[in-house]
């Protein structure tokens, strides 16, 4: 499909010609928005966007993917069934976004994630445990390990990202 090779009998791609390229995040928002509202003006209210931008990244996204997902009747737009089979994916791939987004601010926030922290004997088990249970009564979500190795061991998990800190003497 990428190639291009079958979409090109599309009526859409015979009609305009077809290359197909990702589709960018705010014309898959548009046409979610515009499925799930049944129209572009409404769509465009929800999006705080004008009616014609919308319309524009409508015909925009049509045109990433190489498919006519719309029968246009006198100013309305009544999906056609491959518009409805997208619009479940579309969903899934962008709560998928949202998700990571949020995971992002989590981390940011150190509201959840792992802090592992690596070092010689001589250092992780003096670590006080008043320390590790007030930090974890702070940041419950957060998966707080310490593992005591060799100062070897130590260096070369740090190097590798393999611990979030490192204790030394």
């Amino acid at each position: 499909m990428a190639d291009g090779r079958h979409l090109a009998s599309h009526p859409y791609c015979a009609r305009d010609g077809c290359t197909v390229t990702r589709p960018k995040i705010r014309n898959l928002e548009s046409f979610r928005e515009i499925m799930r509202t049944g129209s572009v003006t409404e769509a465009a209210h929800t999006l705080g966007l004008t009616q014609s931008a919308v319309s524009r990244q409508l015909a925009q996204f049509e045109k990433e993917i190489g498919l006519e997902l719309f029968f246009r009747d006198k100013g309305r737009l009544i999906p056609l069934p491959e518009a409805q089979d997208l619009c479940l994916e579309i969903d899934l791939a962008l709560s998928s976004f949202g998700r990571v987004q949020l995971m992002a601010e989590d981390l940011r926030t150190l509201a959840r994630g792992q802090l592992r922290v690596v070092g010689p004997p001589s250092c992780v088990e003096g670590v006080p445990a008043s320390f590790i249970a007030s930090f974890l009564e702070k940041h419950p979500d957060i998966q707080f390990t310490i593992d005591s190795r060799n100062h070897e061991t130590v260096l070369e998990q740090a190097v590798c990202r393999e611990a979030s800190a490192r204790m030394t003497v």
